[in-house]
């Protein structure tokens, strides 16, 4: 429009939006007037019209703007998958959940949610282990076996499946800060308390105490943020930060 603009603000706007610098000099022609004052002129109509999009993408918060504009990370994905299984089953499978997609119904009425996914491929076994050495007394063909992945059992799109069950959702997560977190995360999304139990062998102080896998200072320290959750995370804060070690079920094979 022939107006001064302050280049400086508007280049740093053109920035932060992840325009190169290189590509801004090669876009535009500068002639300073003073500090804050500039002539501006396009130099590429083509390389304009590129920053148009860019910018005008970062309103659409979906994976594929966001990868167009360098990093699908910074938005979630549309969707989530959660893998599933039950007794009698030897193929898993999947529930898709979406925005726009009804929530499935649970057939079984309660799950348990295996955090590792070797323990999740043996789950028949896995429901033995838990059977004979957890505070677990339930029938295996009124359970729905699901993979944690991690913390993506706590996708906001699968936590409205979870809240779903009739029963109790069972937890069967590492023994250290991470299996803590994803329980902790779960409660927090709104998950009861009172109907999500986290399961650990009846023995874990001896586990604990013979466990070859050491929690770093770093590791301990960071379980303040997960105590007061419930009795029975803080029972096991309280051994872990007094045996300084951990525990991956995967150890739990040894006795299946």
């Amino acid at each position: 429009m022939g107006r001064a603009i302050n280049w400086k603000k508007f280049s740093s706007q053109l920035a932060k939006f992840g325009i190169a610098d290189k590509e801004i000099k090669r876009a535009f022609k500068v002639t300073r007037y003073s500090d804050d004052a500039y002539a501006v002129a396009i130099a590429s109509e083509k390389l304009v019209n590129q920053f148009k999009v860019i910018i005008e993408s970062h309103s659409l918060k979906t994976r594929s703007a966001a990868s167009n504009r360098g990093n699908s990370h910074l938005e979630k994905v549309d969707g989530a998958l959660l893998v599933a299984n039950t007794s009698g089953n030897v193929v898993p499978y999947n529930h898709l959940f979406k925005k726009d997609r009804l929530v499935d119904t649970p057939q079984k009425t309660h799950c348990l949610i295996i955090e590792n996914l070797e323990c999740f491929l043996t789950f028949e076994h896995t429901f033995h282990f838990v059977s004979n050495h957890c505070d677990f007394d339930m029938d295996i063909k009124d359970i729905e076996f699901l993979w944690a992945a991690g913390n993506s059992i706590t996708n906001s799109l699968i936590i409205p499946y979870l809240k779903k069950f009739n029963g109790q959702v069972f937890c069967l997560f590492d023994i250290d800060q991470g299996g803590l977190s994803i329980y902790s995360n779960l409660i927090k999304a709104g998950l009861e308390i009172d109907n999500t139990k986290f399961l650990f062998p009846y023995d874990i102080k001896e586990r604990l105490e013979n466990s070859k896998r050491k929690a770093c200072t770093k590791e301990l320290n960071s379980l303040s943020s997960n105590y007061g959750l419930s009795e029975t995370t803080n029972q096991l804060i309280t051994l872990i930060r007094h045996y300084k070690t951990t525990i991956e079920q995967e150890s739990y094979r040894y006795e299946f």
